[in-house]
């Protein structure tokens, strides 16, 4: 939630280019707050954001975040810009460019650490043991080598570390999935293993 309240203040700075705002907003700003904690807080546990393994994240996941947003930024919009202003509960109301930032800097705000996070697990000095993973090499670089090459990253305890992709396609040769290679059947080191992620 801290990173919601900061993406509001951040977006009212922006707006009024300046950390100190007009008396009237700033009052606006204050009543408005819990508001939009609470309409973020519901909506991204509708949408399960807290309840996913961001280590293993994809676009599937990065969609469902922009999905929240969007949904608790329509939801900010509706009530701080009509509903409270006519319930006379705040006066100004909340500007819509406030409204508009807030959506897009929440976003920003909830899906850069979780990226980080997934950075990071990627990384080789993120893997436990690496000294005594063993190198393997997976065969085909199609769309499920590419699912083996992301399970074996996402789990060290495997001692399997991939080093790249055999194919027998030659237009893949040379080419970079996943960060590994793609080399011919020919030129695979005899050190390395075998992990199969053949096409079908």
């Amino acid at each position: 939630m801290i990173g919601c309240a900061a993406a509001l203040v951040l977006a009212y700075s922006i707006r009024f280019e300046s950390w100190q705002w007009p008396p009237a907003h700033s009052a606006t700003f204050w009543r408005v707050l819990p508001v939009v904690l609470v309409i973020k807080a519901v909506v991204f546990y509708w949408a399960g954001i807290y309840r996913r393994r961001w280590r293993h994240a994809g676009l599937a996941d990065l969609g469902r975040l922009l999905a929240a947003t969007t949904i608790a930024g329509g939801a900010i919009l509706f009530v701080g810009v009509w509903l409270l202003p006519v319930l006379g509960l705040i006066r100004p109301r909340l500007p819509v460019s406030v409204a508009v930032l807030d959506a897009g800097l929440t976003f920003a705000a909830l899906a850069l650490p979780r990226l980080a996070i997934r950075w990071w697990a990627m990384r080789p000095w993120s893997r436990r043991a690496a000294a005594a993973e063993r190198r393997v090499v997976i065969a085909g670089a199609g769309a499920a080598g590419e699912l083996v090459a992301k399970e074996l990253r996402a789990n060290p305890q495997l001692g399997l570390s991939p080093v790249g992709f055999l194919d027998d396609d030659p237009s893949t040769h040379g080419q970079v999935m996943c960060g590994l290679k793609v080399l011919a059947r020919s030129r695979a080191c005899p050190s390395t293993g075998l992990a199969s992620g053949s096409r079908s």
